[in-house]
């Protein structure tokens, strides 16, 4: 159950003492061990029914809004107990996500998908020490587990420690969540080329509309406003409306001489009213591009 950051809780194992009921007897299967349920890893992946589902949807549910995960139902299916604990974690249902949790434990205790989301579970919590030793004891059953070391390079990365983040990014293997968590590393350190390159491989797997955004603001800095339409005509226009959508689509028409299609851009972004970057850009692509004669 492949399940990659964002999504947690640190569960201990409890025993709890419980009194006999005088009225009841002892059954056979009373003695019976709970059979442990083999790790399949080809078949680890996340299998929660989206109303959408997009490229990141068998790897995390760190991209639906709230509105989305408390839409998330809960399964009956005997095979569906980590998917459940995911979700349950996810809707911040702490105390039925450690109920399930230690439910399940006999049958999943050498899971890395296991101890991985019980890691992501304390990452909600923001328990991070707590998720940091659960992520290293997924790695335990299985030290190249791709979702413990993107999640530890993301603790690594809150903690400032770029270095120890780059290098865990550098162990996985390239899916749509490693690359975009990779990604974001490398513009925050102007690795402006290397980044585009990692989400340009995500974009290839299969088109993602946060995807294209960034891939259309990037290619307006590193190649032409041409290549940069390609990304923003695959936006929906309720996208475009986004300031930080609108301006660089607007500038991008203006670079390719569409001044009047450039305008109307313009007016259809909503522009927070006030003191902002967003009112700065404006003020510069207006002084820039429709100087008055």
């Amino acid at each position: 159950m492949k399940c990659f950051i964002l999504i947690g809780l640190l569960l201990s194992f409890r025993i709890h003492a419980q009194e006999a009921d005088t009225e009841s007897f002892l059954e056979n299967e009373d003695f019976e061990q709970t059979k442990e349920i083999n790790y399949d890893k080809e078949n680890d992946s996340i299998n929660v029914t989206e109303k959408k589902e997009n490229i990141f949807s068998k790897e995390t549910l760190s991209h639906l809004n709230e509105e989305e995960v408390d839409s998330l139902s809960i399964s009956s299916k005997p095979d569906a107990a980590l998917d459940n604990l995911i979700i349950l974690c996810r809707q911040k249902k702490f105390d039925e996500a450690l109920e399930l949790s230690r439910s399940i434990y006999p049958q999943y205790i050498k899971h890395p998908s296991y101890w991985n989301i019980l890691g992501n579970c304390y990452y909600l919590k923001k328990n991070f020490i707590a998720a940091f030793i659960y992520y290293n004891k997924a790695l335990g059953f299985d030290s190249h587990y791709n979702p413990a070391l993107n999640n530890i390079a993301v603790l690594h990365l809150k903690e400032g420690k770029i270095t120890a983040a780059l290098k865990k990014f550098n162990q996985t293997k390239p899916t749509p969540v490693t690359l975009f968590n990779k990604a974001q590393l490398e513009l925050r350190y102007g690795l402006i080329d290397e980044a585009f390159n990692d989400l340009k491989k995500i974009n290839d797997a299969g088109s993602n509309n946060e995807i294209n955004l960034t891939l259309a603001q990037l290619t307006l800095i590193i190649k032409s406003p041409t290549d940069a339409m390609v990304y923003f005509n695959k936006l929906t226009k309720a996208e475009l409306f986004r300031p930080d959508v609108g301006l660089n689509y607007a500038l991008t028409l203006l670079k390719l001489g569409k001044k009047s299609a450039a305008e109307d851009s313009l007016d259809s972004t909503e522009v927070p009213e006030g003191k902002n970057p967003y009112q700065n850009y404006l003020a510069s692509i207006k002084n820039n591009f429709f100087k008055e004669n």
